[in-house]
């Protein structure tokens, strides 16, 4: 009740929606993420397909990376089973084998799709509107996560030493920065109704 008494006297309603937003926002957060490493979350949501929606997501990773790594870096590359394999000429003309990288599951892109999903079950708005703005972010995590996968791809191209620090430290909160301005946008633009605008005629009065 202190607490109340304390958030009511010393900030404004706005301030207040905010506060709870926010809350909303890292509790959602550290639900989806305990549930995803410490139980079976993805059997939950996919039940016996959930080996086959996380293949196509990391198809789609991979296929549309591979093509854009090779239209982007002249590096020799081959690749079999998600992984891409670099190579570079050696002095005898020869090509010699570098660096590789695959693209598992987890850098699929369909992890932060799922944690979209969680974090909309817990803001704001009409069930309709948030499925709509979830489908969208997903198309949008799905493009952000090929180009986390070219840019890193860079990095390991041309500095491998760099490759896992930048992967780690970069890469990853990456995407968690995009999460967090859906989230934003969602929160300033669609999670409330606009304020209706006053009569234009409040103050006209009718002449019968």
């Amino acid at each position: 009740m202190k607490l109340k008494e304390f958030i009511d006297n010393h900030f404004s309603p706005k301030q207040q929606q905010l506060l709870k937003d926010i809350s909303l926002f890292v509790l959602a957060t550290l639900i989806f993420h305990f549930l995803y490493w410490h139980t079976d979350m993805n059997s939950w949501l996919f039940g016996c397909f959930t080996y086959n929606v996380f293949e196509f997501f990391t198809n789609i990773a991979f296929n549309v990376s591979k093509w854009i790594i090779s239209w982007l870096f002249s590096t020799d590359f081959t690749f079999a089973d998600k992984t891409l394999y670099f190579y570079n000429d050696a002095i005898n003309g020869t090509k010699h084998f570098f660096a590789s990288m695959t693209i598992i599951h987890d850098c699929s892109g369909i992890k932060q799709i799922m944690q979209v999903f969680i974090f909309m079950l817990f803001v704001s708005g009409k069930i309709l509107k948030k499925f709509i703005y979830w489908l969208c972010c997903s198309v949008v995590i799905l493009l952000l996560n090929i180009i986390r996968i070219v840019l890193l791809t860079g990095v390991l191209v041309w500095n491998p030493s760099y490759f896992q620090p930048i992967h780690d430290w970069i890469g990853r909160p990456f995407m968690y920065v995009f999460i967090f301005l859906m989230w934003v946008v969602w929160i300033e633009c669609f999670a409330y109704p606009k304020k209706v605008e006053k009569e234009k005629n409040k103050n006209v009065y009718n002449v019968s």
